[in-house]
């Protein structure tokens, strides 16, 4: 039987407890798979599947054989309608309010702390904790000691999908005030967070600020692959906010040439530097000659050195 399928209070929980007890009974508990385990089984049910397309699958099944099956042999990454009805059929069940409050839930992501939810949703505290204990009894949301989580990623991936956009958009306008609220009181490691609930909100100049804040917090913190990943968000949104400079306080060639020398750090790969770089020369076009002369002077030190890390050059 699946743990997962049996809401509390299944009378199978007591027959199971009952055959625990019998000392001529063996209990096998299968777990999910490793990563390794699930890749082997993906490359076997699809050999041809391109490298990143089984990444994503190992990733998004979490070791469910079930789920691993489900998604592999899928043109794009949408979830099949059969995995889709199975999961929504187990939330159809759920009282209106707690259907609710797990749509808010899956809007914040796998994971969302408590105080966070509270401040999101619209529910009174009672209805809260009753919705959160029925999802919780039907094995469909688990806690630890500050918040909620789905048990499984690809049921928030249902749940949220199955939100209408508008209600999407407004619930990721609500995460992003809550959580902005946090990091203007100084929590910086929230501002990541914060900026993928602004894009949700359709909000880019603010996502365009918290995506700073956490590009700032990451180059303070010496976390190259932080600093690559919240810079390439940053050049991303440049075209799209008029006041991109003044928000930034640096010039566009500036910024590029801080991301180019953490990609070169990290990678120690000359070709990707360069390809990145010429796609920013794109971006700058002929209206920053300085800009694009530094940025040409850290590409030639960049291939000078055969893509070794460029330091503070």
């Amino acid at each position: 039987f699946r743990t997962d399928d049996l809401p509390r209070g299944h009378p199978l929980h007591g027959l199971l407890a009952g055959l625990e007890r019998n000392p001529s009974v063996h209990t096998v508990d299968l777990a999910r798979l490793r990563p390794d385990d699930t890749a082997q089984i993906v490359d076997q049910l699809s050999p041809h599947l391109p490298p990143e397309a089984a990444a994503d699958i190992v990733a998004r099944s979490q070791g469910v054989p079930f789920f691993v099956e489900e998604l592999v042999g899928l043109p794009d990454h949408r979830m099949p309608d059969t995995l889709r009805g199975v999961i929504l059929a187990r939330i159809d069940v759920l009282p209106t309010e707690a259907r609710g409050v797990i749509g808010t839930l899956a809007v914040g992501g796998a994971r969302v702390d408590h105080d966070i939810l509270a401040e999101v949703t619209s529910a009174d505290p009672a209805e809260l904790t009753a919705a959160l204990r029925s999802g919780v009894d039907l094995n469909v949301l688990v806690t630890d000691e500050r918040g909620y989580a789905f048990r499984h990623a690809l049921i928030q991936e249902a749940v949220h999908d199955d939100l209408l956009p508008g209600d999407r958009t407004e619930l990721h306008r609500r995460y992003a005030m809550a959580l902005q609220r946090r990091v203007d009181a100084g929590d910086e490691a929230l501002a990541a967070e914060t900026a993928e609930h602004w894009l949700g909100a359709r909000d880019l100049p603010r996502a365009f600020d918290a995506t700073l804040a956490a590009y700032r917090h990451a180059r303070a913190s010496l976390a190259v692959i932080g600093t690559i990943q919240h810079g390439e968000r940053l050049l991303d949104l440049w075209p799209d906010v008029p006041d991109a400079p003044q928000r930034a306080g640096r010039g566009l060639a500036d910024l590029a040439c801080e991301v180019v020398t953490a990609l070169n750090e990290v990678d120690d790969d000359a070709d990707r530097a360069r390809r990145y770089a010429r796609a920013v020369f794109a971006q700058l076009g002929e209206h920053d000659p300085v800009g694009r002369g530094a940025l040409h002077r850290l590409l030639a030190v960049v291939l000078s050195n055969g893509g070794r890390s460029v330091g503070g050059a």
